[in-house]
């Protein structure tokens, strides 16, 4: 389950950002099953890859990004 990923309910799909080798990429998402908090992401994301959690002003697309994990 993902969470503080935003995808309104009923969608069976969405996408998100996530940072490869340093870049911002978006990426298309399956969705699957939901609760009132979390969303289950069936289909286009890796294991261990760095997704940006909320929507932020500026960002784009191909941008070079340092990531920082939460709660460090």
């Amino acid at each position: 389950m993902a969470e503080h990923l935003d995808f309104p309910s009923g969608l069976a799909s969405g996408h998100c950002l996530v940072v490869v080798e340093g870049k911002l990429e978006r990426r298309e998402l399956k969705l699957g099953l939901r609760t009132a908090t979390e969303v289950e992401v069936v289909d286009g994301l890796r294991e261990n890859e760095h997704v940006v959690r909320t929507n932020q002003p500026g960002l784009s697309i191909g941008q070079t990004v340092d990531v920082a994990v939460a709660g460090s």
